[in-house]
């Protein structure tokens, strides 16, 4: 067992680290404590179980076969630190920082895969190393996409969105036209039933596009809200971060989509500078000006009556 900087709950003394068993060891008072595992980008995961990774490898690999590369880098991390020494789980980590990357960015899988050529056999470095090749190379080519958009197209990088004031707006109207559209697309459905051949190719093609508004109307509206979760909570601060979070790769296209909330007052008091930073609204110079729209009313002369024009006259 090697020393560790950690420290005993009960007596404050350092501790020991038993990698096999993933625990800590206080050599003053004998107390134990589960270790954290930590992924490559510092995420702490408590050790459900010891031992044997054998199960956490397991379950790992199932996530990143269902493509959640998040839950997948959890599990990987744990058996990683219930055997620091399993390259398993090192190119577990490899693989979900490469695939899980939207901006081709090194989030620790350069350092991960280092630590899975210390550890493997010769014979199955090789094969690894194959295959990490052509994760780079689609790596690479995302890496090239988001080098072009914030270099290359100048408008890119002069892009500012001012804030709106509050208060935000919410989902409501949206969420009834959702339910709407998908209330529509039942009725549709029944007629189908209920008629000829003719108006049921008609009604079978409404059914379908109305399923398609339905569906679009509450992706956005769940995209929408996640979005400004992330920013408001502080967890993310640049639309590159938010961009890798929603799995987004085009971010001329991310930023209208930003626009046209800030714009329509569903996440206000935020600010977006030079295309990347988002940032809280400090001054008023912050945010857009608000059109106010005045009716005036043109006061017209009167008009004297003839009768009054003609006795002055007189």
């Amino acid at each position: 067992m090697a020393q560790a900087t950690v420290k005993c709950d009960k007596c404050g003394t350092t501790m020991y680290i038993d990698s096999k068993k993933a625990r800590a060891i206080c050599p003053e008072c004998n107390h134990e404590q589960p270790l954290m595992s930590q992924d490559m980008l510092g995420n702490a995961y408590k050790v459900e179980s010891f031992g044997d990774p054998t199960e956490l490898l397991a379950k790992a690999e199932a996530y990143f076969d269902l493509q959640d590369y998040d839950r997948a880098a959890e599990f990987f991390a744990k058996a990683i630190n219930v055997d620091p020494n399993e390259y398993k789980g090192w190119w577990g980590i490899t693989r979900c920082r490469m695939v899980n990357n939207y901006l081709g960015i090194d989030n620790g899988y350069v350092t991960a895969f280092e630590k899975v050529k210390s550890l493997a056999p010769q014979e199955v470095i090789d094969e690894l190393q194959i295959k990490y090749d052509v994760y780079l190379e689609a790596l690479e080519k995302r890496k090239d996409k988001s080098k072009k958009l914030e270099s290359c197209d100048p408008i890119n990088r002069e892009i500012t969105i001012k804030a709106s004031k509050g208060p935000a707006k919410n989902y409501t109207v949206d969420l009834i036209v959702g339910f709407v559209l998908a209330f529509l697309m039942v009725v549709s459905i029944v007629l189908m039933f209920f008629t000829n051949e003719k108006l049921r190719v008609f009604f079978i093609i409404l059914a379908i596009m109305l399923a398609l508004g339905s569906a679009y109307m509450f992706r956005h509206i769940s995209e929408s809200k996640k979005i400004i979760k992330l920013v408001t909570s502080g967890e993310v601060k640049t639309v590159s971060g938010l961009m890798e979070k929603m799995k987004r790769k085009d971010k001329l296209e991310f930023l209208k989509l930003l626009g046209s909330m800030i714009v329509a007052k569903y996440f206000v008091d935020y600010k977006i500078v030079d295309a990347e930073y988002i940032l809280k609204a400090e001054s008023e110079s912050d945010y857009e000006e608000e059109k106010i729209k005045v009716d005036k009313k043109e006061k017209k002369p009167k008009r004297k009556d003839k009768k009054e024009t003609k006795s002055t006259d007189n």
